[in-house]
């Protein structure tokens, strides 16, 4: 953290320090008020900057936790969602009780349906040796992709840069995989229950009217136009 701090490339805040964010990330589950089953919850922790860093994120209720103590913030999708997740109730995990002190608006984004807390706290509370992520902002964004280089060049970091839209894409990469190839082997075995259910019905369709078919060859209609009367009758 402190190598990155010392960036000249990243931004300041308005109190002169680096707008760098280092934050633990963990993932709990959590019973949902309606249901009482459990469902995963993001746990972030922040620091000073972590609001400074997402501009879009403001508080709709209550009030910010302190730093170091056990306070939290939830977002509306978890407040309105989640036992315990409301203003002035009590959540446990990481050993400790929680509470929470105020609800945040993050303009439709992931980050309505995350927890956050103090970073130093929630790092002491779950055990972590280390940080998740480091979140900073670039003075120029144009020169991200030497910063990255720089951090991915170091030899004392063993870290992967990448830009906070591309993170969460590739986040979001695996689950979208499964679900289109789930979504197409589903498709094919719906559609070839299909055509053999459409098979069936046709070949029903005609069995029943041998009698009618032959009149109607009786009559003059040509093969073709009776199969098209079938192939119309079945399409309605």
């Amino acid at each position: 953290a402190a190598i990155i701090e010392s960036m000249p490339l990243i931004a300041t805040g308005a109190d002169g320090t680096r707008l760098v964010s280092k934050e633990p990330v963990v993932l709990i589950n959590l019973p949902k008020r309606d249901s009482g089953k459990a469902s995963n919850v993001v746990i972030r922790g922040v620091t000073d900057h972590g609001l400074t860093l997402r501009p879009q994120v403001r508080i709709a209720e209550g009030r910010m936790f302190r730093p170091g103590t056990s306070e939290i913030i939830a977002g509306q999708s978890v407040a309105t969602g989640f036992r315990g997740a409301a203003i002035g109730e009590t959540l446990r995990f990481g050993q400790r009780d929680w509470t929470v002190v105020g609800v945040f608006d993050a303009v439709r984004t992931g980050f309505n349906s995350e927890i956050w807390g103090d970073a130093e706290q929630l790092l002491q509370s779950f055990r972590r040796q280390a940080f998740s992520a480091l979140v900073f902002r670039l003075v120029d964004v144009d020169r991200f992709d030497s910063v990255k280089r720089a951090i991915e060049g170091d030899q004392r970091l063993q870290l992967e840069v990448k830009r906070e839209s591309q993170f969460y894409a590739d986040q979001s990469e695996q689950l979208a995989k499964f679900i289109s190839y789930l979504g197409t082997t589903i498709s094919v075995i719906f559609s070839i229950g299909a055509i053999i259910g459409a098979m069936i019905t046709m070949y029903a369709s005609v069995a029943s009217r041998t009698g009618e078919i032959g009149t109607l060859r009786a009559l003059g209609f040509s093969r073709a136009a009776i199969l098209i009367a079938f192939l119309l009758e079945a399409l309605l």
